[in-house]
């Protein structure tokens, strides 16, 4: 049921949402279990309890009833109250499943974590259909990778939390839905398929193979930009305070996405006949480090389409990032994209900002104003004509382009930002740019842009105070805490881990986007995971490491911290299974993890050998 998928996923108010609307369509014991369940979940355990006592009143030995009155017993550490409702279980059921569950919890709270691993295994091999990831399932494995944790045997843990991010609770139900959004797309009937994941992405925010398929829609559709945000791997420096800018966190970033595009194509068969399937399937490949492959998959996708914009701007991000750069070449691929496509707006932003970059303003200037006479001053034109002023610092006719554009649609939240930022490099004083950069924030006050950008503005306390302050009335006025989630990435990133603490106390999903209140919980993590690791606390930064890896099971840099970790710890044997699993998500971090692990073990020579071998893969990261 949709109540029983919402209590799987943690999302408890709009479990507790739907019962309120829905509530006499479900039998009442059912309703008052489920009602149960999601006040346990919020922390409202003298609610809960009283809800199932209601139920018991209704049905005595109602069993499930009687292990969620001991689950909360146990939140609310009253072991004698837990241990005679494990008694009356017993007594019904003595082989249900959920004794072994919460006999574990038991052995978890007395730290006896081998008893705990033997509970939770008997469970988990207690249930049936071994292939199906259900929410019991789930918690099983959940907990069995926490006890996992707190025995020292990480690589093992690993591998459930794997299990665990490739699926989730109404995976099945999710997953049936996702097989049709396939069988549309490959009947062509894209407008359909992206309707169904787009419904199916509202849903389940994390179902990363959904996502991955929209993009490629979206690429097929000419829709490059929302595309990019789905398959992107780095955080936009322009948009990001420099110390959140490798976070990761509150951006459009999915783990590894560009591999599972790769993947998927290579399985697809039409792939190889369909130009813009190429251009993805290129551009991936470059982006996952395999050049030559992208290259070839993009040459091709022009053979087939010779207007294929998304294949040309590919090509030249990869010549502008050539080690030396060759701009003249990328220049050149985007006059003749622009030839065959003149009326590609976002054609003619690339091709002018590569004029740009390769002193040719004039010629810039010249085809600005050229679409700004074609089109009427139409808005592409005129957020171009405002993005080229800006970038020859004439910020008077930047300002001046962008308000034309607010002006024609004062809900363009793009134009609105941007300028918030000419306000800022042009030297306006601090208040006016934030108060420009609040507007921007009120007309989407679900995305993170505005937010970031007032972040990375601030010099000292009391600019970091007068952010905080408008944050707080926009809050008030739109009733979403987007603002307090990027304010928490940014205090985190800085190591003020329990300001930001104190700020993820008071997010949750009734107030906050999921898939941006995942990322807050993520970019907490991972920063506290950092700074743990830095003060050699070991044992705590890999607790934090591993509450990161749940959302980011694929992250190289966190798979990175845990070998650190072990290696520290001097857990050998478990930094080769490590290594070992990393080698297969991200083969750089497992060679510098190698060369770490020699290191540490006197090998200077294998050492030294495992770090080149890392350089060689990634140059652009230096190795200490």
């Amino acid at each position: 049921t949709k109540v029983e998928a919402l209590l799987g996923r943690g999302k408890f108010n709009s479990a507790l949402q739907t019962l309120t609307q829905h509530g006499s369509a479900i039998p009442q014991q059912d309703a008052l279990y489920a009602r149960a369940r999601a006040l346990a979940g919020l922390g409202q355990l003298d609610e809960a309890n009283e809800t199932l006592r209601e139920l018991r009143g209704i049905a005595p030995d109602n069993i499930d009833a009687i292990v969620a009155q001991a689950d909360v017993a146990l939140l609310q550490d009253n072991n004698d109250a837990a241990n005679g409702l494990l008694e009356r279980i017993t007594d019904i059921d003595p082989e249900h499943i959920d004794l072994r569950m919460l006999r574990a919890k038991m052995s978890i709270k007395a730290s006896d974590f081998a008893s705990a691993e033997k509970q939770l295994s008997d469970a988990l091999i207690q249930l049936p259909q071994a292939d199906t990831l259900t929410p019991k399932k789930a918690t099983i494995l959940s907990a069995l990778a926490d006890v996992l944790v707190k025995q020292g045997r990480s690589a093992e843990a690993l591998v459930y939390m794997r299990v665990l991010a490739e699926a989730f609770p109404g995976f099945e139900v999710a997953q049936e839905r996702y097989r049709e959004s396939v069988a549309l797309f490959e009947k062509g009937m894209l407008d359909q398929a992206k309707t169904e994941l787009e419904a199916l992405l509202s849903e389940y925010p994390n179902f990363d193979s959904a996502a991955v398929l929209l993009a490629v829609i979206q690429f097929q559709q000419g829709d490059f930009e929302q595309a990019a945000d789905q398959l992107n791997e780095s955080v936009d420096p322009e948009l990001v305070h420099p110390e959140i800018t490798r976070m990761t966190a509150l951006s459009n970033l999915r783990s590894n996405r560009p591999q599972q595009v790769l993947t998927m194509l290579d399985a697809f068969p039409g792939t190889q006949k369909d130009a813009r399937l190429l251009a993805i399937y290129g551009t991936s490949a470059m982006a996952v480090g395999q050049t030559e492959k992208g290259l070839t998959a993009l040459q091709q996708a022009i053979k087939l389409e010779a207007g294929l914009s998304p294949a040309y701007i590919a090509l030249a991000a990869y010549y502008n990032r050539a080690d030396p750069p060759q701009r003249e070449k990328a220049l050149e691929l985007l006059r003749t994209a622009y030839a065959n496509n003149s009326q590609n707006p976002v054609l003619a932003k690339r091709l002018v900002s590569q004029l740009v970059l390769t002193g040719n303003a004039q010629q810039a200037e010249k085809i600005v104003s050229q679409r700004l006479s074609a089109g009427n001053k139409d808005l592409d034109a005129l957020s171009l004509a405002a993005a080229f002023f800006a970038s020859q610092k004439q910020f008077d006719k930047a300002e001046q382009y962008y308000a034309e554009v607010l002006k024609q649609d004062p809900a363009n939240y793009a134009a609105a930002v941007q300028q918030g930022i000419v306000a800022a490099v042009s030297g306006k004083p601090f208040e006016q740019v934030l108060a420009k950069l609040k507007h921007a924030a009120t007309i989407a006050p679900g995305r993170t842009n505005a937010y970031e950008y007032m972040l990375r503005l601030v010099k000292n306390d009391n600019q970091l105070q007068s952010v905080k302050v408008a944050l707080a009335e926009l809050e008030e006025k739109v009733g979403q805490r987007t603002g307090s989630a990027v304010l928490l990435a940014f205090l985190a990133a800085r190591g003020d881990i329990d300001q930001a603490s104190t700020i993820l106390d008071t997010l949750n999903e009734s107030n906050t986007e999921p898939e941006v209140l995942e990322r807050a919980r993520f970019a907490f993590d991972v920063n506290k995971a950092r700074r743990e690791l830095a003060e050699k606390n070991y044992e705590s930064a890999k607790l934090s490491v591993f509450s990161a890896l749940r959302s980011r099971p694929q992250s190289p840099e966190l798979l990175g911290m845990l070998g650190q970790i072990e290696i520290a710890n001097q857990n050998y044997a478990e930094t080769e299974k490590i290594i070992a699993q990393v080698e297969g998500i991200d083969s750089a971090t497992a060679k510098r993890l190698q060369g770490e692990l020699h290191e540490a073990q006197g090998n200077k020579a294998e050492a030294a050998k495992s770090y080149l071998e890392a350089w060689q893969q990634r140059p652009s990261e230096g190795l200490a």
